[in-house]
Formats: C-alpha cells, sequence, structure tokens
C-alpha cells in the first residue's frame, strides 16, 4: 500500500475566487481509501475535506506545508502525469454497473460548442438498442470524432444521466467496429496529398486535412502546446512558451488535457487551413486556442490585429 502527492500547483485568480485560504495546492492519494483517510488523520486534514465525487479521483487537497509533512510521514511524491496515470487505473478497474453497452451504424451527427468553445455532439447511433441518442462530451469527441461519421459502424457504452428531463445517454466510450476506421473528408484538389492512414490515429479535434497530419505536428511540437503569447499570455513562468502538454493533468476535476491541431492565425477559414500541409500547422491546447481566437475578434470590428509571430515558432530550439 502507497500513499501519493503530487507537485504543488498555484490556482490563483480560481483558488481566490472561491474563497480558499491558499492559492497553492497539491493532491493527496493512496492505494486505498481507508489507508488514505489513515493518513490524512496523522496529518490533520479533517474527514469532511475528503473528495470523491466520481469514485475514481478520490483524494485531499494540501497546501505546500502538509505537502511537506506528508513527504516526511512517507508520502512518494508523483508528478501530474503520475496522478492522472493512477486515476485513470481506477477508473479502468473500477465497477460497470450501470455501463450500458451496442453497437450499430451512426445516422446523424449534431455538433455543438461548449460554453468554452469545445466541440461536443450528439450522435445516434440504430442498431443492437434500436435509435440511441449518444451524448458525446468534448473530452470523448476529441478522441473519436473521425468516428462519427454518417454510415460508419460503431460499439458504444455509457450511462442514463437522469438529472435533466428527459433523461440522457452519455457515451463513455466509442468505438469504430470495422477494422479500418472511416476515412476522414476529402481535400480540395489542390491539397497536399494525403497519406495512408494508420491503423491507429491519435485524434483530437479540429483536424485539418488528412489524419496523419495531427501525428506529423504532435511529434514536432514534441506533444506540447506551441503558443508563445499568440493567445495574449507572456507564459513568462513557463519560458515564453506554454506548457500544456497532451494528456497531461487538465485540472481539478476536469479531464487530461488532448491538444488540438490549427492554424497559429485563428481568422483562417477552415476551408482554407484543410490546404495546410502540417507543417503549416500549430499545436494548441484549449485554452491558448480560445485565447487567441478571443484576441483575433477586435480585428474584425475594424481595429488592427496584432502581427503575426516569426516562422520560429517551429524551430527546434522551442521543442526541446
Amino acid at each position: 500500500m502507497t500513499v501519493y502527492v503530487d507537485e504543488i500547483t498555484d490556482y490563483g485568480d480560481v483558488a481566490r475566487r472561491r474563497g480558499l485560504r491558499s492559492t497553492q495546492w497539491a493532491h493527496l492519494t493512496a492505494d486505498t481509501p481507508e489507508e488514505l483517510h489513515d493518513f490524512a488523520a496523522r496529518l490533520g486534514l479533517k474527514r469532511a475535506w475528503f473528495q470523491n465525487a466520481d469514485n475514481y479521483r478520490w483524494h485531499y487537497d494540501v497546501t505546500p506545508p502538509k505537502r511537506a509533512a506528508a513527504l516526511r510521514a512517507g508520502a512518494c511524491e508523483i508528478d501530474r502525469r503520475g496522478l492522472a496515470a493512477l486515476m485513470a487505473a481506477r477508473r479502468a478497474a473500477g465497477s460497470t454497473a450501470g455501463v450500458v453497452t451496442g453497437s450499430g451504424t451512426v445516422t446523424a451527427v449534431d455538433v455543438c460548442t461548449t460554453d468554452q468553445g469545445e466541440p461536443w455532439a450528439v450522435a445516434a447511433v440504430n442498431g443492437s438498442l434500436g435509435t440511441v441518442a449518444c451524448h458525446v462530451p468534448a473530452a470523448l469527441y476529441q478522441q473519436c470524432a473521425a468516428l462519427l461519421v454518417v454510415g460508419a459502424p460503431v460499439a458504444f457504452s455509457g450511462r442514463m444521466d437522469d438529472r435533466p428531463t428527459p433523461p440522457v445517454f452519455v457515451a463513455v466510450e466509442i468505438t469504430a467496429t470495422a477494422s479500418t476506421p472511416p476515412a476522414a473528408p476529402s481535400a480540395p484538389a489542390s491539397a497536399e496529398p494525403a497519406k495512408a492512414s494508420p491503423d491507429v490515429v491519435p485524434l483530437a479535434a479540429p483536424i485539418f486535412g488528412n489524419a496523419n497530419g495531427w501525428a506529423d505536428v504532435m511529434q514536432r511540437a514534441g506533444d506540447q502546446c506551441q503558443c508563445i503569447g499568440q493567445c495574449g499570455s507572456t507564459h513568462r513562468k513557463t519560458g515564453g512558451r506554454c506548457d500544456a502538454r497532451h494528456g497531461g493533468y487538465g485540472g481539478k476535476g476536469c479531464p487530461p488535457i488532448r491538444l488540438e491541431v490549427a492554424p497559429e492565425d485563428p481568422a483562417v477559414p477552415e476551408h482554407a487551413a484543410a490546404r495546410m500541409t502540417p507543417d503549416q500547422l500549430m499545436a494548441w491546447c484549449g485554452k491558448c486556442r480560445a485565447g487567441a481566437v478571443s484576441k483575433s475578434k477586435p480585428a474584425a470590428r475594424g481595429k488592427k490585429a496584432p502581427p503575426p509571430q516569426p516562422d520560429a515558432l517551429f524551430g527546434a530550439e522551442l521543442l526541446g
């Protein structure tokens, strides 16, 4: 049995808006809840501070002094990625009670947008369970967007959410039932020739051009957001470049970070982006992309747009 504590994160304004007494927090967890409660009690943490909203991310939030005390008491130090992997393993090994599985053919897809500008969808699947309207959350949609094509055979699993009226079916996993994933929409004739689709494509949204483009950009970017200020932030604390990494810790109660691929200039329309080759695209985290889009809006109202960043964005010195 082991107790774990991750690194300190400064939540700044988020913590202040919630009225927390500190802006710096870490997460304390363990192999079992019982061991965690026993360890937390020895540190002087109240049982009421235990957090367990979804039955697998259970933990205590601790301040820097309590984190130091936890390490002195024998807790193992892990980074955010290690904590995310631990939580993901718990989720995979958790109970499947209430999970509904089925398969069928996608008959309709309605893509929506969250308040934060992230795409999600409602997919109608006709098959083993009749016609099911699967609500696909933003995090899942980023992974399976290329599978949600009308006529595509898919397998799905999820749970009924009884909170809305009427209840809705929320998908937790969607996979292709055919040996080859559905082909991505064809690029215009002037686009670069598309590469052959690999057996497994790491997906994110949006994907411009051929499916391999996402992997090419991610490899060049080192799986790290390439924003160096286009979003309006100087990223001073992280050396001038956003430190968000694909699959990294997304924050308390949030899914792992999913980077997307898009042009550096948010004003480039999708039909033009589809003609771009991977070397003309860059990796964005959702926060930086939203910031860049927001920053570009004054230009649409007649104000002078900020000058484009130099091509050094893609230099090897930034990808180390």
